[in-house]
């Protein structure tokens, strides 16, 4: 049996309708998000932020700090930023008592072991960190910090810890 013209168009316009591009692009947007930690009014480098979304269908959120204490956040792919929608935020600094862990980029920590898409930061397996700011930051349950990722343009999300 062969197809008709009109089943190929239909066919055709079936197939347009789903579109086309990239497989490997996310499905949900995101937008960048960045910012600066500080403590006591001084920069915080080495800390990770967590973004623990309102939302159970958005997905987690996480950036490193530099030197100056500022951050861009990760969702899909290295600094791509986070879906749009409230999130809980937790910030935390080890002493790097987990080194091997810090120092993956954030695909390879979620590729990994160590990755919990549960968690809300990266774990110390040695239970050997001393945290240079107050523990209450750790988690995003417990810090009191908040923020809405709105769409479009660049969303500043400065933490000043105190």
């Amino acid at each position: 049996m062969r197809p008709t013209l009109p089943s190929l168009l239909t066919l055709s316009a079936c197939l347009l309708s789903a579109g086309c591009g990239d497989g490997d692009a996310p499905a949900e947007p995101v937008y960048p998000v960045t910012g600066t930690v500080t403590y006591g009014g001084q920069p915080v480098e080495g800390a990770t932020v967590t973004f623990k979304p309102d939302n159970p269908g958005a997905r987690p959120a996480f950036g490193f700090t530099n030197a100056e204490g500022v951050y861009k956040l990760t969702t899909f792919a290295p600094g791509d930023g986070a879906m749009p929608g409230g999130y809980k935020i937790g910030v935390e600094k080890g002493s790097g008592a987990d080194e091997e862990v810090n120092e993956q980029s954030p695909e390879e920590y979620y590729d990994s072991e160590n990755y919990d898409p549960n968690a809300i930061s990266r774990p110390d397996p040695a239970g050997t960190r001393e945290p240079p700011i107050p523990v209450a930051y750790a988690t995003p349950a417990s810090s009191g910090l908040f923020a809405t990722v709105t769409e479009g343009g660049e969303n500043v999300v400065d933490l000043p810890l105190d």
